[in-house]
């Protein structure tokens, strides 16, 4: 069974809007080639295009509180 590769992200709440940062060095690689700091939905849904799995590293801190996953 062949590995997928993965991106790695944090979410983060900023001035209560949720933002995606990149973690890894793919996942800023991706921030770069879209000309961003965070990775956009459209960016992300490109890499899952491309094959890579998104890992979630860190979710917001409300989303930690309420038990997400």
């Amino acid at each position: 069974m062949k590995h997928k590769p993965a991106i790695v992200i944090t979410i983060k709440n900023v001035y209560g809007t949720e933002k995606v940062y990149p973690v890894c060095e793919a996942a800023k690689t991706f921030a770069d080639i879209a000309g961003t700091r965070t990775l956009t939905m459209d960016t992300i849904d490109n890499a899952k295009r491309l094959g890579f799995e998104v890992i979630v590293e860190h979710q917001s801190d409300l989303a930690q509180r309420l038990g997400a996953a």
